[in-house]
């Protein structure tokens, strides 16, 4: 993927993400959106008759680093942790973004097919 100078520094990363997903202390789900960009991967988690929380990590770290937060945003959330796909992460670009209007239309096929109509970020 383009995130990712290397094959191995992607794996590498992407060994250290999934042990530490074990810091997670609600169940969670895996899940995987296909894009114009590439394949963005999500973690949903929480209260699912909640309404729609939507957590974007800062730069350099993937949707793990809310480890901490997401037991308690997940008693009144339904917890959407979406990993940037321009960033080292578990999503995956494979077309580049080329500028804010590119993210945010990433962003936007994202939660669209998230079915997400309304939700706080």
């Amino acid at each position: 993927a383009l995130n990712f100078r290397t094959l191995e520094g992607q794996e590498s990363y992407i060994k250290a993400y999934n042990e530490s997903l074990k810091l997670i202390e609600i169940p969670y789900e895996e899940r995987k959106i296909t894009t114009s960009y590439g394949i963005t991967h999500c973690l949903v988690m929480g209260n699912s008759k909640k309404k729609p929380l939507v957590l974007l990590h800062a730069a350099s770290c993937g949707s793990t680093i809310w480890y901490k937060n997401v037991k308690a945003l997940g008693r009144n959330f339904h917890i959407y942790a979406i990993d940037l796909i321009t960033e080292s992460s578990k999503s995956l670009l494979y077309n580049k973004c080329k500028g804010n209007k590119e993210i945010a239309h990433w962003l936007d096929e994202t939660v669209t097919n998230l079915n997400l109509n309304k939700f706080f970020l």
